[in-house]
């Protein structure tokens, strides 16, 4: 008699379904050897897919920390270049106002224009009446 189970199906005309099932059930059969997993396998597939899915975890935490800290350098920076600006354009209007004073101690047709000026700018109210309490409106 034939061990081999496809060996048989031509003899006792046993259907695909219960080929499967004999081959399956018998513990020397190669296609039950192919379909069965080595544990040591299963176990390092595993591992690897765990460590390649920690480590694209933590590459995206590394990233995200690291965009996070350079939004925060950039928003840094923008603080810093805005307080330059802000004391350069402090250090403008005191240089301009500086001069401009200067010259109309100097030429009243100036003082004149200059207070001229003064009286159509858009200026607030405290700043309007500084001026006036120092003579220039």
């Amino acid at each position: 008699m034939k061990s081999n189970p496809i060996e048989r199906n031509g003899e006792d005309g046993n259907s695909i379904e219960e080929l499967i099932e004999v081959l399956m059930a018998e513990p020397d059969s190669q296609c039950r050897k192919s379909l069965d997993v080595d544990p040591k396998t299963a176990v390092m597939e595993r591992r690897k897919a765990m460590s390649e899915a920690n480590g694209n975890a933590n590459r995206l935490a590394a990233l995200r920390k690291r965009e996070a800290a350079l939004k925060a350098a950039i928003a840094a920076e923008q603080v810093r270049q805005q307080k330059r600006k802000d004391k350069e354009n402090a250090r403008l209007f005191s240089v301009l106002g500086e001069a401009l004073a200067h010259y109309a101690a100097k030429s009243p047709d100036f003082k004149l224009m200059l207070k001229q000026v003064l009286q159509s700018a858009g200026l607030r109210d405290t700043d309007r009446t500084f001026l006036a309490g120092k003579g220039w409106c």
